[in-house]
């Protein structure tokens, strides 16, 4: 059996000391993640709830643009959202569903919501995997 050179093992253990580091992270990430809804989902809860907050996290732009936003929507672009936070504190007692176009910035939106007391739920798959479902988008005049 060859013996293997120190610089090798020792690349291994780092290698090996690197993946569990990431698959740590990936869990506590996981663990902390605000909980997500299908767009099937929100779409039976709001039809049926009126208590629940839309949040689109988008820009103004994107949210009157060609692509719509959800109905009963009111928009808090990310970048304001901390800023802008005190216009939420009337819905801190009721569910928000927060979305983006593919739901990266609303994962984000909705821990930074969690984090400060709010009920805030993420759509999966954002305004595009709402769309794709043909469920109702509003498009501005």
């Amino acid at each position: 059996m060859a013996r293997r050179e120190p610089h090798t093992r020792r690349t291994m253990a780092f290698v090996g000391v690197t993946i569990f580091l990431l698959l740590v992270l990936l869990v506590i990430q996981f663990r902390n993640a605000p909980p997500a809804l299908s767009a099937v989902e929100a779409h039976a809860i709001l039809a049926r709830d009126s208590s629940f907050l839309v949040l689109d996290v988008r820009s103004s732009d994107e949210f009157r643009g060609p692509s719509g936003h959800l109905p009963r929507a009111k928009v808090i672009p990310f970048a304001s959202l901390n800023s802008r936070r005190d216009e939420l504190e009337a819905f801190r007692t009721r569910p928000i569903l927060v979305y983006c176009w593919h739901g990266q910035q609303s994962l984000n939106a909705a821990s930074l919501l969690r984090r400060n007391g709010f009920q805030a739920y993420t759509l999966e798959g954002g305004l595009l995997g709402w769309s794709a479902l043909h469920f109702p988008v509003i498009h501005e005049e």
